[in-house]
């Protein structure tokens, strides 16, 4: 009642809703790295933000925007999830769309090279509960409230649902924007070597960066009262790679397979 009519079941709702937290990421990253001024006076940055956005977008695809974190029937279910079960067993409580080929053609790989597996899990039992982890101060994945909510019980629920956050507890617009824009800069300007490899870097890390914005490995899901909006000291894990760094070769196999280049132009 009051969705969209081509969402036939509740799984099929609550993943899109899932979908849309997910693309509101994507659109907000996009708006500030290209406002930024590095972008709009600087050619070579302006080809490295279009190009990690590009592969932001492929892997997004690839993990199908993470519909399955609000799909109860996803049977992979995040650590947090099962802990919560165990604990209420003791207590006795309750941009353009791409067409279908290019998508398969990128789930497929990503799946094949288990990119991200271990973020594409489920925030919710078998039976749609959801639990609050807890405000950030906490420092852990234990609720002094105790929120929990069931979406799927009840369209009342569903609507309240609205007012659970996925919380960045490393901070979108405060830390991990100004990071990639710092790591751009020092890309374009002064080359380094890689720390690992001794090799002259050549991108910055897009799947770290891909991580902590768009999935659970940052992402806490809490209620409106958990979520503190306050200043935090922790820092993102984004890095300048070079050829030889595991997760460069990974993004860039992902771009450049060669059937995609030729499926892109019929976008």
């Amino acid at each position: 009642m009051g969705q969209d009519e081509k969402w036939q079941t509740k799984e099929e709702t609550l993943a899109r809703k899932a979908q849309d937290r997910v693309r509101g990421y994507y659109y907000k990253t996009k708006d500030e790295l290209t406002h930024n001024h590095l972008y709009r006076q600087n050619l070579k940055a302006r080809k490295i933000i279009d190009s990690v956005l590009e592969k932001f977008r492929y892997l997004l695809i690839g993990c199908d925007y993470f519909s399955m974190i609000f799909d109860r029937r996803c049977e992979r279910k995040h650590k947090f999830v099962k802990e919560s079960l165990e604990k209420d067993d003791e207590t006795d409580a309750r941009a353009a769309v791409p067409n279908k080929k290019l998508k398969q053609i990128i789930k497929d790989y990503t799946l094949k090279n288990e990119i991200l597996d271990e973020w594409s899990v489920s925030l919710c039992s078998d039976l749609g509960d959801f639990y609050c982890q807890g405000a950030y101060s906490d420092a852990s994945n234990d609720c002094s409230w105790k929120h929990s909510i069931n979406p799927y019980a009840s369209r009342e629920n569903l609507i309240l649902f609205q007012v659970w956050n996925l919380d960045h507890q490393i901070e979108l617009s405060r830390t991990i924007l100004p990071s990639i824009i710092s790591h751009v800069k020092h890309l374009v300007e002064n080359p380094k070597l890689c720390k690992l490899h001794k090799k002259t870097v050549v991108d910055i890390s897009v799947l770290e960066y891909f991580l902590e914005i768009f999935s659970l490995k940052n992402l806490k899901l809490v209620h409106i009262v958990c979520h503190e909006k306050v200043q935090r000291t922790n820092k993102s894990n984004g890095r300048l790679v070079c050829p030889q760094c595991h997760e460069y070769k990974l993004v860039d196999e992902l771009m450049s397979v060669e059937i995609l280049k030729g499926l892109d132009e019929e976008w």
